[in-house]
Order: structure tokens, then C-alpha cells, then sequence
């Protein structure tokens, strides 16, 4: 290797060391150290996220002719989805990958994601949607398609895109007062 010259093949993520045969990661103390405010951070955006669905569906609540099951459902299959998005999110290292700095490049690589998880958001929730509904005898209606996946993409990306303000925010703050 000529001086001055990285050796790109030694170059390794953030927050990951290597073991001595190269092949087998071993976490970094830094890594779980990182992540830490990342949990209840989490915890709390979940919950949130519950209330908005309640909100939402609270004009359902009140209404007498409408089972008890299908508000339930309504919320129910956003705070599931919501919450297997978050510990998807936390099991993964990406945020540690990339640096913070300069801002708009580490929101920029993240929001590369964004179509895939929004448009999974939505085959998700309606799926579970229609699949409790038909299972209890119901047909669940909505809005016609071409205004409910609009709206629904709305909801998920301003979803993401407030995650990714807190985790930035949180691992900003991490990276100034070091573990």
C-alpha cells in the first residue's frame, strides 16, 4: 500500500469492531452507549402516535351503531405497524453509520428509505385493516383510493420525517456529552 494512501478494504462502519478473522462483527461499547436514548425516545413516539390514531378514530368511539371491534381496529393496526417500524428502526445500526455532520446529508441519506416505508406503512395497515374486518364478518370502508393513499403517504412520511428530527437531534446531543 503506497503512504498516504487508506486501505479502503480496512475502512469499517461506526460502532463496529472487527474480530481478528475480519468476518465476524463484535459490538462496540460506543454502540449500545448511542442507541440508549434512542429506546425511550421511541417508547414515547409509539405512544403518540397511539393518541393521534384515537383522536382520529374518535368520531367512531362516540357513535352507538359502530361495534366496539372496529374503532379498536382502526387504532390498533396503526399503533402495531407504528411499533414494528420503531424496533426495526433500533435494531438497525444505520444511524451510527452515517455522520451527523453535515446535517442535510445525514437526513438526506435517510430519507432515501422514505418510499418503500411509507408505501409499506400503507399496505400494512390497510391490509390488517381488512384482514380483522373480514375475519369478524365486517367490510371496511374508506375513502375512495385515489384520496386515502395520498393521505395516508402524508401521515407516514410526516411520521419519518419527525423520527429522523428526533434521532438526529437525539444522537447530536449523545455526540456533545459523550457516554
Amino acid at each position: 500500500m503506497a503512504p498516504g494512501h487508506p486501505n479502503l478494504l480496512a475502512v469499517r462502519p461506526a460502532g463496529i469492531r472487527l474480530a481478528k478473522d475480519m468476518h465476524q462483527p463484535i459490538a462496540d461499547a460506543r454502540l449500545a452507549c448511542s442507541r440508549a436514548p434512542l429506546v425511550p425516545l421511541a417508547a414515547l413516539w409509539a405512544t403518540l402516535w397511539t393518541l393521534v390514531a384515537i383522536i382520529e378514530s374518535s368520531h367512531y368511539i362516540h357513535s352507538p351503531s359502530i361495534p366496539r371491534w372496529q374503532p379498536l381496529t382502526l387504532i390498533l393496526s396503526l399503533a402495531c405497524t407504528v411499533t414494528a417500524w420503531l424496533m426495526f428502526e433500533l435494531h438497525s445500526a444505520r444511524y451510527l453509520r452515517f455522520p451527523l455532520e453535515p446535517p442535510r446529508a445525514w437526513f438526506l441519506h435517510h430519507l432515501r428509505r422514505l418510499p418503500i416505508l411509507a408505501g409499506g406503512y400503507v399496505v400494512i395497515v390497510f391490509g390488517l385493516r381488512v384482514a380483522v374486518f373480514a375475519i369478524a364478518g365486517g367490510h371496511y370502508e374508506h375513502l375512495p383510493w385515489r384520496a386515502q393513499i395520498p393521505f395516508e403517504l402524508v401521515k407516514a412520511t410526516l411520521f419519518y420525517c419527525l423520527w429522523l428530527g428526533l434521532v438526529y437531534g437525539a444522537l447530536s446531543y449523545r455526540a456533545d456529552h459523550r457516554c
